[in-house]
């Protein structure tokens, strides 16, 4: 092969990796369009993945569905919005609101959650793998039979949260409050709950747990 045929292939393979890059995250306009104009807004099973959604209005959405895959919603409001089924892989949601949410079945792996308020949400059945929660505010929310694998929820207000038979393995529940949380049946294995607070929460053999209860059920 010449010199200038190397030179052609390479540059082919270059085209096609950026060509690919850039259409990675590639949200359709049309459908984001929709989303913005209607009201209330809407757009189920849209292709709005990577797009800035950062700071919007968007409570009581319908998105039900919808592929929002790297998108980024930094401090939008999406109270009572309905987000079941749809695909928030490697979302940017720091300080997003989401309060009264459906999230059920939501796939949330690598997800950034930080200082985000999803209290009172249904989060049941997510996939919240890699997650990360820090700091945030999910009192109350239904989290039973989720998947929180490696997830980062140190700090986080858990109080009262629903993890009955959640897998969360490894994840890092440092300092969060634990008060009256329902783990009946979830798995612990290798999960770092250093100074987390489990006063009356309910331990994974249905046991109460004390209410000098530190960093481990008494």
């Amino acid at each position: 092969m010449s010199v200038r045929a190397d030179v052609f292939a390479v540059v082919a393979v270059l085209f096609r990796f950026i060509i690919v890059s850039a259409t990675a995250y590639g949200y359709d306009e049309v459908q984001l369009e929709q989303l913005r104009t209607t009201h209330p807004h809407q757009c189920t099973k849209c292709d709005l993945s990577g797009a800035q959604l950062g700071g919007w209005e968007l409570d009581d959405a319908l998105l039900s569905g919808s592929n929002l895959k790297g998108a980024n919603l930094d401090n939008t409001e999406l109270g009572s919005a309905d987000l079941s089924q749809a695909d928030l892989s490697e979302a940017r949601l720091h300080g997003a609101v989401l309060s009264r949410a459906n999230l059920q079945g939501v796939d949330m792996r690598k997800a950034q959650l930080g200082n985000a308020t999803i209290d009172r949400a249904n989060l049941s059945g997510a996939n919240l793998t890699g997650a990360d929660l820090w700091d945030s505010t999910l009192r109350d929310t239904d989290l039973h039979g989720a998947r929180l694998y490696m997830a980062q929820l140190s700090r986080a207000n858990l109080m009262y949260v629903n993890f009955r038979n959640a897998d969360l393995r490894k994840a890092t529940l440092a300092e969060a409050d634990l008060r009256g949380a329902d783990m009946k049946n979830a798995n612990l294995e290798g999960a770092d709950l250093t100074n987390a607070k489990l006063s009356g929460a309910t331990w994974v053999d249905g046991r109460k747990c004390k209410s000098e209860s530190v960093g481990i059920c008494k």
